[in-house]
């Protein structure tokens, strides 16, 4: 009997070194740009405090760090008014009493093409959509004082 569990525990314990894991050396990357710098490795542990916005993982499974954004401005225009949408000739855009030092809007095509520019000097100012063809365009409004900026769909209809 003994000699059978003997048997029997070199025939399990040679099954289970067939099956065993391989090892995995150590590995390790970094990836720079100008504006985000990513760092992993496999097999090795990374112990480093998180701080500021640097994002560490332990256990050698990833560590990034980046210069991230780290809020999003809802809408930096909250008193402006886009009207009417889908437009016909004329579009308005009414700044309420919004201080419009440095803000003004760019108009593309969906496809990107720049339409035109201009400088926001009055409370309301329009947009002469007559010469458009119809379609969707992009209207990007912009304060170059404190580099705010916000995009809006705007539809040329017939």
């Amino acid at each position: 009997m003994i000699k059978y569990i003997l048997l029997l525990t070199v025939v399990f314990s040679l099954h289970l070194k067939i099956f065993a894991q391989d090892l995995i050396s150590p590995q390790s990357a970094t990836n720079l740009t100008s504006s985000s710098q990513i760092s992993w490795t496999i097999g090795d542990m990374i112990i480093e405090p998180a701080n500021g916005n640097t994002v560490s993982l332990t256990q050698g499974a990833l560590r990034v760090e980046t210069d991230a954004i780290t809020s999003l401005i809802d809408n930096p225009f909250p008193e402006l008014k886009i009207y009417p949408n889908p437009v016909s000739n004329i579009l308005y855009l009414t700044f309420g009493e919004q201080n419009l030092s440095g803000i003004s809007y760019t108009l593309f095509s969906i496809d990107g093409k720049y339409i035109k520019s201009n400088l926001i000097e009055n409370e309301t100012s329009i947009i002469d959509f007559t010469s458009i063809k119809s379609g969707i365009y992009l209207l990007g409004v912009i304060n170059s004082k404190n580099k705010q900026s916000a995009s809006y769909k705007i539809i040329k209809a017939n």
